[in-house]
């Protein structure tokens, strides 16, 4: 797996006041390491290590956020699986990964050259603008006056929406 995208290389870490701030490691720092596994003896066994490796193990507070395997099948193909956290895979970044792991792995299988990778925005990235502009709304904001509108006075309950189109 690559670290050109920041969002691969981010994490939280604790302020003294309370609070947290982004931390990120430069292009080239992260390295992947193997961590062999005993081979399963059926799917249930394969389903539960996997499952501890990349559902318990994953945090936004813990580094890594991202992990992955690769299951070897007996017919000489493989299946990665990547689990990370949403603090850095959204769906975007999801995108992003998979394009980068089959544009690495052409590259490696067919010995082409393996190219730079445009930059990408992060969920990290998005979050730092989107609390921005959420700072900056007041009650008189539009947006607010949008929502207002749209979900009726206080107390009331939200506008009916009635279905549309054929139920088939």
């Amino acid at each position: 797996m690559d670290d050109r995208h920041e969002g691969f290389r981010t994490t939280v870490a604790p302020d003294c006041d309370g609070g947290y701030h982004r931390v990120s490691t430069a292009p080239g720092t992260v390295r992947v390491t193997g961590v062999p596994i005993a081979a399963p003896t059926d799917g249930d066994d394969s389903n539960e290590d996997l499952c501890e490796l990349l559902e318990l193990r994953l945090s936004p507070l813990i580094w890594p956020h991202l992990l992955g395997a690769t299951v070897a099948h007996e017919t000489a193909d493989f299946t990665v699986l990547a689990g990370a956290d949403h603090s850095i895979l959204d769906a975007y970044s999801q995108a992003v990964l998979i394009v980068e792991l089959r544009t690495l792995y052409a590259a490696v299988t067919t010995g082409g050259e393996i190219r730079d990778s445009a930059t990408f925005g992060s969920p990290a990235d998005y979050a730092v603008i989107e609390r921005a502009a959420a700072e900056e709304l007041t009650p008189d904001s539009p947006a607010v006056a949008l929502w207002r509108e749209f979900l009726g006075t206080p107390g009331s309950p939200m506008p009916a929406s009635p279905p549309t189109g054929s139920p088939c």
